[in-house]
């Protein structure tokens, strides 16, 4: 998909003109290193619970989110909100011009987490409740991860969409 030199191709440069679609791979790749982070988190012991058991606890009892379904529909529920997540924080980034650029995707990284991590959870849409101190203080980390690298790919490959 891309050049070996940095370049885009054809391809990404078609998905490019379009907001939508490349803020949803903006926001994948922005969850993609969330996860990641969140996959050491919880390896070490910091944190007690995955985003995808947590995603696949709004479909399935707690005892079913480490069953193959149950990654798989934590991973889609975790990608499609990072992807709709993405597309909000292209557009946010198109209204306020690019300017402090990193600054802006942090910043949407920690309201993404106040408001999942401090709101939604407490109305219990979930099953599993990442409650602990550590678990909420990687959620800070990852997020602002999120906000940051999601920002990044926006920056690095969107800037005649921002511009324009």
């Amino acid at each position: 998909m891309i050049a070996a030199k940095g370049k885009l191709n054809k391809e990404v440069f078609i998905l490019k003109q379009d907001p939508i679609i490349f803020g949803g791979m903006a926001g994948i790749v922005g969850t993609v290193a969330k996860e990641a982070a969140d996959f050491v988190s919880v390896t070490v012991g910091f944190s007690k619970h995955l985003y995808w058991h947590v995603a696949a606890s709004i479909f399935v009892q707690p005892e079913e989110v480490t069953k193959v379904g149950g990654w798989i529909l934590g991973a889609l529920a975790d990608m499609i909100t990072g992807a709709i997540f993405g597309v909000i924080l292209l557009y946010f980034i198109k209204l306020a011009k690019k300017d402090y650029l990193y600054l802006k995707g942090l910043g949407f990284g920690w309201f993404i987490w106040l408001s999942l991590f401090g709101f939604v959870i407490n109305l219990h849409v979930v099953r599993i409740t990442p409650t602990d101190l550590g678990s909420s203080l990687s959620a800070f980390i990852e997020h602002s991860i999120f906000g940051l690298t999601a920002a990044w790919f926006i920056g690095k490959y969107a800037t005649e969409l921002i511009e324009n």
